[in-house]
């Protein structure tokens, strides 16, 4: 029915009916679940698109009255910015669901402008009634106006200090989009995210979910943070984070923005000490903390092991020597950390003969 009006119709009138039938069917089925629900936002978008600016201000202005904060960033401004400023801002997610060419060209640029301003002031007040479905969309919208970016910003930050985002919400928003490492603001959300992502359950769960960004490969030198702004994140990844393996993954990120981790391993395989010493001297907190982990871990998880799980807690124990040999006398304490094993179980047999046979 859409499609037909759109395309037979040329009278305005008609297609303002379309316009006010669909604004009818979304305001009566905002708080039901309807399969097609998302067919009628979109319809109603597209009548205002037709009709004029006047129509896509009305929805800008009113939307609480007939959409979601969901359908209204993603759907509403999303499409709108996306016509007026032709593409910034726009959403990945997002569909361009005008029927026929648009009639926003035909308006001055001011005008243009403000049902910009208007559509990000949307973005932004959705994001303040539903930040952890909102957020990043807010921000993707708003990246390219720094003001309506920095209030988009601080409204993130509040989320996350109050708790209204998860540790996994908060490192998407931080990690999603690499341009925003171009700006001061997006390369702060990186440490804000780790001091707030397990705020008193420092569980595997939540540090797993922090480990997601140390997965991804690392950004060019260019979007890397400084190096002051990652020794200011270092302290809060120990307090926050106290897996093993996790801190192994973020230690090794580090390594590879600080000193290009790569070209420094073979130097290392060559015996470059100096090099070495560098790294332990830039990254030594994060290393220690690192080793003290392991040491922790190493010890609970011996109190309950099987012997089924001696192959994998071996191989652990050949990661955690690796973050060892970092420090200055790494080996000696790996060595020591070895020697106290097989002293305090010496009552299991098989896991002290695979501890000799690794390791001596």
């Amino acid at each position: 029915m859409r499609v037909e009006v759109f395309k037979h119709a040329n009278h305005e009138n008609l297609v303002s009916v379309s316009f006010n039938i669909a604004l009818h069917v979304v305001k009566s089925t905002k708080y039901t679940v309807h399969r097609r629900r998302w067919e009628m936002v979109r319809w109603v978008v597209s009548c205002g698109v037709e009709i004029g600016v006047a129509k896509l201000f009305y929805l800008v202005r009113n939307w609480g009255e007939y959409f979601s904060p969901v359908e209204a960033v993603g759907t509403v401004a999303s499409n709108i910015l996306t016509w007026v400023v032709g593409g910034t801002g726009s959403n990945a997610n997002s569909t361009n669901v005008i029927p026929g060419p648009s009639k926003l060209n035909n308006h001055d640029k001011r005008l243009m402008e403000e049902l910009a301003n208007a559509a990000r002031n949307l973005a932004i007040q959705c994001a303040k009634n539903d930040p952890q479905n909102c957020a990043l969309n807010t921000l993707t919208l708003c990246e390219n106006d720094p003001m309506a970016f920095e209030t988009s910003y601080q409204i993130v930050l509040e989320s996350a200090s109050k708790e209204f985002l998860t540790p996994q919400q908060i490192f998407t928003i931080a990690r999603t989009p690499t341009r925003w490492y171009q700006r001061s603001t997006g390369r702060a959300t990186c440490p804000t995210s780790c001091q707030r992502q397990c705020p008193g359950r420092r569980t595997r769960v939540c540090t797993t979910r922090a480990a997601a960004p140390c997965k991804a490969p690392p950004p060019a030198s260019s979007l890397s943070p400084p190096t002051s702004e990652l020794e200011s994140l270092i302290p809060l990844l120990i307090r926050n984070i106290k897996c093993a393996t996790v801190l192994t993954e973020i230690l090794r990120r580090s390594i590879t923005i600080m000193t290009s981790y790569e070209n420094a391993y073979q130097k290392e395989k060559h015996g470059n000490k100096k090099l070495k010493q560098r790294v332990y001297e830039k990254l030594s907190l994060l290393i220690e903390g690192t080793i003290d982990s392991y040491i922790t871990t190493t010890h609970s998880r011996l109190v309950h092991i099987s012997p089924r799980h001696y192959s994998d807690f071996i191989e652990f124990l050949t990661k955690a020597r690796e973050n060892f040999l970092l420090a200055p006398n790494g080996n000696e304490r790996f060595k020591h950390l070895v020697e106290s094993m097989k002293c305090t179980y010496k009552g299991k047999k098989k896991l002290l003969f695979l501890l000799t046979e690794r390791f001596g």
